[in-house]
């Protein structure tokens, strides 16, 4: 039989890490816990942009101004060529200028129906804009004909 002599008995063997190697490690998985964490904070921070960017229509702040007119500054969808009826429209409108003196019209020839969102003050993605709907309708004269 073959026989091993131990020169040294196993208790006196050093058997615990180094400090500096502890030490090391916990850095190293502290680092790492920190690194997912910011990635974490900085995920929520563009999910949070980009809802509050989807959440706003931009229509409104490309309308065209028509002017001021009765107390109110008038606007205009954008999308038309001639503002002919959207003129015709100001000067019969009983619209409330004193309460909402920003009007943003909306009308395409050959539709029957004129919308005019009515605001405290000028239309802004950054503030709450205190507005009204009125929706007008043209009378159908062969309607059930």
């Amino acid at each position: 039989m073959l026989e091993q002599k131990i020169e040294e008995p196993l208790s006196e063997l050093s058997v615990t890490p180094s400090v500096t190697s502890v030490n090391t490690v916990t850095k190293s998985l502290r680092m790492r816990s920190l690194c997912w964490i910011l990635a974490g904070v900085v995920c929520c921070v563009i999910a949070a942009i980009v809802t509050w960017e989807a959440q706003f229509d931009p229509r409104l702040s490309r309308y065209v101004s028509l002017g001021v007119g009765e107390g109110c500054h008038w606007y205009a969808n954008q999308d038309v060529l001639r503002f002919d009826q959207h003129q015709q429209f100001i000067k019969t409108s009983t619209l409330d200028c004193q309460s909402y003196p920003w009007v943003y019209l909306t009308l395409y020839p050959n539709f029957p129906r004129i919308s005019a969102l009515t605001c405290r003050k000028q239309f802004s993605r950054w503030q709450d804009n205190d507005c009204v709907t009125h929706y007008y309708f043209a009378e159908s004269r062969h309607v059930g004909t």
